[in-house]
């Protein structure tokens, strides 16, 4: 999987315990308790985010590395940095909570 899908990833999965019971809600499923049954493992999603985050930029430092060594351009680098880069404060936003 590339770095960026891994920071996505990881962002989505951090946020998965608070935007899914407004998820739940906005569809008319807030009054099951499902909000409640996700709410409950938001440790657990963000260690899964900060796994698959450490993995993608592992990922994206080991690629920038091969690329400075071979002397090739890497593709959408800068957009991949970005995309891990907002990715991380998106996680550490949710982790704070």
């Amino acid at each position: 999987m590339k770095a960026w899908m891994l920071g996505l990833l990881s962002a989505l999965t951090a946020s998965a315990c608070c935007l899914g019971p407004a998820v739940f809600a906005l569809l008319g499923l807030g009054s099951l308790g499902l909000g409640t049954a996700v709410g409950r493992y938001h440790r657990w999603f963000l260690v899964g985010a900060l796994v698959l985050l450490t993995v993608a930029w592992q990922r994206f430092f080991r690629e920038v590395i091969r690329c400075r060594t071979t002397g090739c351009g890497m593709v959408h680098g800068k957009a991949t940095g970005l995309i891990l880069l907002i990715a991380s404060l998106v996680v550490l936003f949710f982790a704070r909570g």
